[in-house]
């Protein structure tokens, strides 16, 4: 999520692919955790963590999804 978020898509458009369903900007516990009782797993890009607990003022973000490591 976050600027990354645009950063993916142009990348998905540049390859004239489409951008996976499941990619997110921001989402609320409630989204996380309702993704996570279905049985989906949710990754977070760095730093986007912090920044999408921010944007909604939770603190949830570490506990119910995982940081997906960029190389």
């Amino acid at each position: 999520g976050g600027w990354w978020y645009n950063e993916l898509l142009v990348d998905y458009f540049q390859r004239n692919e489409t951008p996976p369903a499941g990619l997110r900007f921001y989402e609320t516990c409630a989204t996380l955790d309702s993704a996570r009782n279905a049985g989906m797993k949710t990754y977070y890009l760095p730093e986007q963590n912090l920044y999408n607990d921010q944007m909604f003022g939770q603190n949830c973000t570490d506990s119910l999804a995982a940081p997906f490591v960029v190389r």
